[in-house]
Parts: structure tokens; sequence; C-alpha cells
């Protein structure tokens, strides 16, 4: 409960080490003692947490992990307070008087932090003499130590187990494929971790439909919610954009059947709970006779939904169209535990003093199978996170794993404690990234890019020489996919963004575990009990419940916020006016209620949240950010993907820590030209921003990365993309020959390490393809009518001598291209007409 916010204060231990040299000479005695204590104090706090999981921690103990957590608490603050002063002081404008001002009070906030580190050391001390006095005694448990972080590749588990769900899939294709012209409800019915979502998936690859749509329901969804979203996905399929905003409530259902009618669909809901609700949906679908079908997937408390549309909804087949999936049986499981476990380092693994992980057909014995079973219960889920946890132990480690995992079968489910083992295992700086996971809901994917970024600003990754923090974070993520706690969503497209998922019963431990760690408090509005010691705060809205709010989070790190879009329409012309009053009230510390005009909110309260690092916000009603976020000094990741926002804040160039601007989804068309000044900046992505004069960037910007949606400037002398050639991602539009063709050539040749390009223009140059220098470019996206110069591209240029990297060539008209290159790019070759 408290290792979480000890390993967080380590971390800033280490960020003051490489930003304040100073500081550690005049009080770095004291961080050295708060730190030794707090590393003795680690294995103990972590031993503790795994008895409390056990059920086996008395009262006592519990108070004293609960100070202790407390303890360091106090310490991140005392140290987040001093950054703030530190970089506040950073916005100087360069005078002696300010110089002065800063000097003096740098010594003031030196002698303030001291003075906070012996005062939480102390209290570390009466939390120890009361540990002795009120005999809170640590036995430790007989258990493994962490795992170091491997970071080696492993099979996807995800193919791993379709080869075991074969018959399972045949059945449920066959059901879907009879010749009963009616539209017709099938369900799966089973467990958390029975493998429903494995079994739809690897159907849905071999089946082609007019139309599919697959909704996973988020908790607490409206009946009108799920039509809303049903219409939403429908409408994209079939249009291959966005619907428009148009639609009420009252309509919806009329709207859906009319957009599906004589359309032979495919409709996969997940999460539905009501018989009602179920009616609903199926009456807004229309039955056009043509071998239409809905799929339930449900969990095993709701079978009476899959009895009520098998028996009541389905006109002629009743019998057998709800599929069930129970525990697997011995022989499969140990099997599948056979398969996962195989490329672990010696290629074998002991289970009751035999071998398991034999090349895959091999005979496993009878007393394995039994001990596999019995350890997993036959669950999916549990069989293949046991595996993935297993096979990055070492021999010897494993059969004391395994005795202590036997040893709480009577006092915790098979998935509970192997859930717990698995967290438990994790190294420590995984741990936080992992449990940072728990602040989206259950059946919601999130892009792994974004994940990273966030894990970046809250200084969860730990820098190694020679190894950006991004391409730390994603081999973290890849160790928590090899361990199997996390999926990776696969995709067709090698362009794509890639996308991961925490199975609902995983997310339901990491929720747990975030909770009794006062890790991050999750809402579904901003009305939370205790804001004062919020030090995360997750805001998942998918029923139009979100209320703006007034409170201030003083501790506040994440404020992570996505409501259903519809309800942060934009509706009133008076809101730019209010925006603007209410953020300038809320500066002056007036937090005065003006009457919000309907569909608007407001976030000028966490203009309070000193410390905040990540701000993402999804949906809301936002014309405007408050002016007031100029002083959130410590901001790290701004994402606001909100469609009426048109304006950014002029004092965002104040925010010297920003590493991350994503405002896709936006109206944002400028921005203060200062904000390119800022050398933290490592990822801006917009929809069409406007890039500055040249003038605008004085400096290299070394450390950026990535830059999406914007437009170039005015002119073939006035290109400020000379200043960024360290980019690794590059999205341009409103591209022109006349004006941009010699700055682009120019510039692009000078990106070596540039690995996706997607341009929007008239006219490209060839040296996309010729250029010497772009040997890395992986992916080249040429979107509209965009063209290139392929008369300059020689008859004998070999575009994979000079792309040896190229994995995808996607444009909307491949006729253009000339047919020795075409015959040449093969495959990575790809026609979109949709582009």
């Amino acid at each position: 409960m408290a290792e979480t916010a000890i390993n967080v204060v380590f971390s800033k231990f280490g960020e003051l080490a490489t930003r304040e040299l100073a500081v550690l000479l005049q009080v770095g005695g004291d961080i050295m003692q708060l730190g030794d204590q707090l590393e003795w104090l680690q294995p103990i706090i972590r031993d503790t947490d795994r008895k409390r999981r056990a059920g086996t921690v008395d009262g006592l103990t519990r108070v004293w992990v609960r100070q202790t957590r407390n303890a360091a608490f106090d310490a991140e603050d005392a140290l987040d307070e001093f950054f703030h002063k530190v970089d506040l002081r950073g916005q100087g404008d360069g005078s002696l008087l300010r110089y002065l001002t800063s000097w003096w009070s740098e010594i003031t906030v030196r002698h303030r932090l001291s003075g906070q580190i012996k005062s939480i050391t102390s209290t570390l001390d009466r939390i120890s003499v009361n540990q002795k006095q009120y005999n809170v005694e640590h036995t430790p448990s007989r258990i493994w130590t962490s795992s170091a972080t491997a970071f080696s590749p492993r099979d996807d588990p995800q193919i791993i187990k379709e080869k075991y769900i074969e018959n399972n899939v045949n059945y449920l294709k066959n059901l879907l494929d009879v010749e009963i012209d009616e539209k017709m409800v099938i369900s799966v019915v089973g467990k958390s971790g029975s493998g429903k979502n494995t079994l739809l998936d690897a159907v849905c690859k071999k089946m082609m439909w007019q139309v599919h749509i697959w909704y996973n329901m988020p908790p607490d969804s409206s009946t009108q919610d799920v039509l809303k979203q049903v219409y939403k996905r429908a409408y994209k399929r079939i249009n291959k954009t966005d619907p428009p905003y148009s639609a009420s409530e009252e309509d919806m259902a009329a709207k859906l059947r009319e957009l599906l009618e004589g359309m032979k669909y495919l409709v996969i809901l997940c999460g539905i709970s009501s018989k009602t609700m179920l009616n609903c949906v199926w009456a807004s679908l229309p039955d056009n006779n043509n071998c239409s079908r809905v799929v339930l997937i449900l969990e095993s408390g709701h079978y009476d939904v899959a009895k009520h549309g098998a028996d009541t909804l389905n006109k002629k087949m009743k019998e057998g169209t709800i599929l069930w999936l129970s525990r697997w049986d011995e022989d499969t499981s140990a099997r599948l535990f056979q398969d996962m476990v195989k490329d672990s380092g010696d290629g074998v693994f002991k289970v009751s003093g035999s071998e398991v992980g034999k090349p895959s057909g091999g005979e496993v014995s009878t007393e394995d199978k039994q001990y596999v079973y019995a350890m997993t219960e036959g669950n999916p889920l549990a069989i293949v996170v046991l595996a993935g946890l297993l096979r990055h132990k070492e021999p010897v480690e494993r059969e004391t794993l395994l005795k202590q995992l036997d040893q709480n079968a009577s006092r915790m489910p098979a998935i509970e404690r192997i859930l717990s083992a698995c967290y438990d295992d994790l190294p420590q700086d995984l741990k936080s990234c992992l449990l940072y996971l728990a602040a989206y809901p259950k059946n919601i994917t999130q892009p792994a890019e974004q994940i990273v970024r966030m894990w970046t600003a809250e200084g969860f990754i730990r820098r190694r020489k020679g190894k950006t923090p991004e391409e730390l974070g994603r081999m973290y993520l890849d160790e928590l996919i090899s361990r199997c706690l996390v999926t990776r969503i696969r995709t067709k497209d090698k362009g794509s963004p890639q996308k991961v998922l925490v199975h609902g019963r995983v997310l339901e431990f990491l929720q747990s575990e975030a909770r009794q760690a006062n890790f991050i408090d999750i809402q579904d509005r901003c009305d939370v009990l205790e804001p004062a010691v919020v030090r995360r705060l997750s805001i998942q809205d998918d029923g139009n419940r979100y209320t703006p709010s007034k409170t201030r989070f003083p501790k506040l790190r994440s404020f992570i916020c996505r409501v259903e879009e519809e309800a942060g329409q934009i509706r009133s012309s008076t809101t730019s006016t209010w925006c603007w009053w209410s953020s300038m009230l809320s500066c002056l510390g007036l937090d005065l209620v003006l009457g919000a005009p309907a569909g608007h909110h407001d976030i000028s309260f966490l203009c309070k949240s000193r410390f905040l690092r990540v701000l993402s916000v999804q949906g809301l009603g936002l014309v405007e950010l408050p002016e007031g976020m100029g002083d959130m000094i410590h901001l790290r990741y701004i994402r606001v993907k909100c469609k009426g926002l048109k304006k950014l804040p002029s004092s965002i160039w104040k925010l010297l820590n920003l590493e991350t601007l994503d405002i896709t989804g936006t109206d944002v068309e400028e921005i203060h030209p200062r904000f390119w000044t800022i050398k933290a900046l490592r990822h801006v992505l917009a929809e069409m921003l406007t890039l500055p004069a040249a003038s605008s960037v004085p400096e290299e910007l070394g450390e950026l990365q990535t830059l999406h949606g914007v437009k170039p400037a005015q002119g073939d002398d006035n290109c400020p993309l000379h200043k960024m050639t360290k980019l690794r991602s590059l999205e341009l539009h409103g591209l022109e020959s006349s004006k941009h063709r010699v700055a682009l050539a120019d510039v692009l040749k000078k990106m070596h390490l540039l690995g996706h390009l997607k341009l929007e223009g008239d006219v490209i140059p060839s040296c996309i393809f010729t250029a010497p220098n772009l040997r890395c470019l992986q992916t080249i996206v040429l979107q509209a009518d965009t063209d290139v110069e392929w008369e300059h591209i020689p008859q004998n240029f070999n575009v994979h001598h000079a792309r040896p990297n190229l994995v995808q060539l996607k444009l909307k008209d491949k006729s253009k291209v000339p047919g020795h290159i075409q015959c040449e790019l093969g495959n990575i070759l790809i026609e979109d007409k949709n582009l």
C-alpha cells in the first residue's frame, strides 16, 4: 500500500540529483538519511502488502503502513514544492533585480526544503518507535524476490490461445453462417478470463460482413449511450467519416434503423446487463432478412439476458444459440501452459518434480496436468498470466514461487493469488507504470505512445544512458505485455498507432490496489469526498454525469478526464466571454459561480493544482484553456481533445518543463510564438496548427521527436523545420510546391532520424525516396491528391537500397506510381481511397 509512494519519492530524488547539484551540497545529507530510512522500510512494506492481499495483516500493521505511506507523500510534496519554486524562478526576464531576488529566494527555498526533510525523517523515527511500542512485528514471508526487467520478446499469447479454441471458433462460425434469413441474437457467456473476447476476435478474422461493429460498453452505460455508440461506429464503417452532431437522443433508434436498412450487419456488444436494454437495442436494429446477427458477450451472472435473447427474440432457432465457456479441462490447461512457458531461458520448466515446457506436441504427464489445473482452476486467463510470470523466473525460483502460491490456495481464488504474485514480482519501476493503467475504464483501448508519454511525464521511467525515455517506455510496455498483464491490440495497418488493453479482471485488481495505495481516485464526476488528499484523479463518464467543479486539488499530479463527446458540445455564443471572466476570477483566487452556459465546461479549478504534471481531457465543452495555466510549471503533458477548443492561453510558453502538447481533435490554429522556445518539447500533435516564423525558433529544438498536424510557414526562406532536425515523426499538410518545395527538400535531407512521414499538398519533391539521409524511414503516407515528382527518379533507381527500413507506402491512387517502382515495392505499396 505504501511501496508505490516510496518508489515515487526515489524517482524525485533522482530528478533532484540531475537538476539541482547546489541543493544536494546543502541538504544532501538530510536527503540521504531519508532515503536510507525509506530503503530499509521498502521491503517490509512490500511484504506487508502481500500479506494484506492474503488477508493476514492485523489492524495495527495497517495503521503503521498508512502512516509510513503518508510520510512518503509528505516527502514527495516537499520536493515538488521545491521544484515549483525553482522553476518559477526560471521564468524571469534576466534583469539584475530579478537575479538578486531569485538568489535570495533560492537560499530561502533550500532552507525550507532542509527543514521539511528533517521533519519527515523525525516522523519516520516516531513511527518506528510506535511500531516497537505496540509490538507491530514483521515476520518475512518465504517469498521470491522481484524479477529484473527482462525486456525479452515473447510469442503473442493471443495467437497461442487461439490454437486451443478451434472447436469453439468453428461452432460459433457455423452459428453465424446458419441459413436463417431473420436477424438472430447469439450469446457467448462465461466467467471473467474464460476467453470470450479471444474467441470473438478469432472468429471475426475469418469472416467478412458488410457492416461489422464491435462495442465494448463501459460500466454503467445507459441504453442511449449504447445506441449512440453503435450508430457512430456504423456510420463511420459505412461513410468512412465521423457522423455530424445532429442526432438527438429521442431519434437515435430511428436513425440507427435507417442507417442499417438493407445492410447485412454483425453487431457485437460486450456488457449488456439487462433484458430491458437488450430489447431496446434489438428494436433499434432492422430485420433485413439477410442473415444479420447480434452477438452478446456476457458475464456468467447475466445468463438470464442470454436466455431471453434465445427464447424470446429469436424467431426460428432458439436452441444452441448460447455458447457457454466453462473451465478448461486438465489436458487443454496443461498444453496451453506448456506452450506459454516453452520459450523461457532453458526451455524446460519443473512442476511437481517433472518437466513441463517440452516442444509443442510432446506429452504432459498426468501429475503435471492435475497440478496446473489445481493451480489455475482451468481459467484461461489464470493459465496465461501464471505462465507469463514463471517464464521470467530462474528454475530455482520457480519451485519456491509455486509452493507459496499453493500455500495461499485456501485463502484466495486462483486468479486473485496469481495476479497478486505477478504484481509483487514486477520490478519497482514497472509497478507504478502498471498501476497508472487503472485510470481507464474496462474495455477501453489506449494508444501505446500516449501511455508511454504519460508515464514519462509522471517520472515513472528510469533514465538509462543511450536510450530515450520513449524507447525505455516502449520496453516497459513490452515487458508488461510479455508478462500477459497487458494485451497488445493487433492491427493490419503497419502504419497505425499501436493500442493496448488491460483485461477486465486484471483491471479490477489494479483499481483495488490503486485505491488501497491512494495512488489514483477513479470517479464519474468531480465531486470527490476528500479532494485535499487526491494525488491522481480519473474521471470516466459515458452517461453525461460530469459536472464542472470549483473544488481545489492541492496535491494533484494527474488529471485524466474522458466524457461522452456529445455532452461537451458548445451550444452558446457567450461561452468565450464566460470562459475569460471565469479564468480571470480564478487566477485572482475568486472562485465564484457565474453560471456556465449550457454545454460548457470549465477547468480553471486546476490552476490551483501547483504540482500537476499530466492534464488529459477529452470530450469536454472547452473553448479555451485558462490563462493561469502558465504558472502550472510542473506540467509536462497536455492532451486536450475537445471539438470546441479554438485558443490556447498566451502564457503557455511559461511551461518550461512541457514535453507533450496534444491538441488533435481541436480547432486550434495559432499558438504563442514563444511556445517554440521551450527546450523540453518532445511531442507536438495538432490538426491545423500553423508553424511559426523561423525567427521564433532561435535555438535547435534537440528534444523534439514528433510534429503532427502542422501547416508550413509561408515562403522558402521562413522554414522553422531547420531547427527541428531530430524529428522521428513528421506530418505536414497545406504544402504548395511553388512556395515550399525548395525548403521542404532541403530540410528533409537533414532529418536522418525520421521514421514516419505524412504529407499533404500538390506535388512533393522526389527526395522523400532519393535523399541518402532518410534511410530510417519506415512509413510514408501521401494524403488526398498529393503527387510526387516521379519523373525525377531514375529508371534504374532501387528504392529498397535507398529506403531499407520502409514497410509501408500508402497513397490514394497508386496508378500514378511508375510500374518499376510498383513491382519493386510489392505489398509495401498500399492504395487507400479514403486518404
